[in-house]
């Protein structure tokens, strides 16, 4: 890990979600109803997730978000601050509610999520616009595809016109994968898994040769990108650039896998991190790949971060 943290705080754009899990043994099948062993609920939104990663990280982070002008909207701010999260910038909005996660997990950890967006979906380019400073302020900017394309592609304009570099996760990817290419086409580094990778490509990602060929071909079709990096689930994470390839393998876990709701999030914010405090790309995953490996071992998505604080 890097030994000093950043002069200023990452500025993380996207959704603020209040997650419900729901813990069965096996995930039911379409029309059957099963009894849950257990339910949760928690604080999350990939764009929360990253922020709350963030902050623990470096000791501080800003957020750009909207929540509803509810109960879950007043706990998912009031949690975010506790992880030292600037929420100066989460508005707040009367004519939706905070997005919601209903999230089901099984005995091995896998998890099934349906995201009602609702504030989310209601934080705009204007909105992204009238809080500039922002920006001034930050190190670099991470983004995700929880919140319209249009607000994430403004972010991406004035990071870029102020010169920060720029963490892309293009997650949820859209099969439609035209409305994201000028997010690809303006992002400094793209942080997909291997399905997304396949999607933003048309290309198959079975293997590490193959994602190393498609993260080459997204490359090379964006010429402001200068890497590629893939997370791979139980085999690592891949680094890519034009003429280098670095595998970085998985931890080797210390007990079994609970949950993995968020780590992801807790990955790509490491990594994001741990680049921009100058580690070299194989020092920054194999930091990222502990720390998600860690939080894979604990029930939720921004609480499985609780023990990095």
């Amino acid at each position: 890990m890097a030994s000093t943290r950043l002069q200023k705080p990452m500025l993380i754009v996207g959704s603020v979600n209040v997650d419900l899990s729901f813990y069965v043994e096996t995930f039911p099948s379409p029309g059957e109803t099963t009894s849950a062993t257990g339910f949760k609920k928690a604080y999350g939104g990939k764009g929360a997730n990253q922020a709350a990663m963030s902050a623990i990280l470096n000791g501080s982070a800003i957020m750009i978000a909207k929540v509803g002008e509810d109960a879950h909207g007043k706990e998912c701010v009031e949690n975010l601050s506790s992880f030292g999260v600037d929420v100066e910038g989460v508005l707040k909005t009367s004519s939706a509610p905070t997005g919601t996660a209903a999230i089901q997990v099984d005995s091995a950890g896998e998890n099934l999520i349906i995201v009602v967006g609702g504030a989310n979906d209601e934080l705009s380019a204007d909105d992204v616009s009238t809080l500039g400073s922002a920006f001034d302020s930050s190190q670099a900017l991470i983004c995700q595809l929880e919140v319209p394309v249009p607000t994430v592609l403004k972010a991406m304009e004035i990071a870029q016109s102020k010169g920060k570099v720029i963490y892309f996760n293009p997650s949820p990817c859209p099969r439609a994968v035209e409305s994201i290419l000028p997010l690809l086409s303006i992002a400094d580094v793209v942080i997909p898994n291997q399905g997304e990778l396949g999607l933003l490509t048309s290309l198959p990602t079975s293997t590490q040769e193959e994602c190393t060929t498609a993260a080459r071909a997204l490359l090379t079709s964006n010429s402001n990108l200068k890497a590629v990096i893939a997370t791979l689930g139980s085999s690592g994470s891949l680094y890519i650039t034009a003429s280098d390839s670095i595998h970085s393998p998985p931890t080797k876990l210390s007990g079994p896998v609970i949950d993995t709701v968020g780590a992801g999030d807790c990955f790509l914010a490491s990594v994001a991190y741990e680049l921009e405090c100058g580690s070299t790309a194989e020092e920054a995953m194999g930091r990222a790949n502990l720390l998600a490996s860690k939080s894979i071992q604990k029930e939720g998505a921004m609480s499985s971060y609780d023990s990095f604080r």
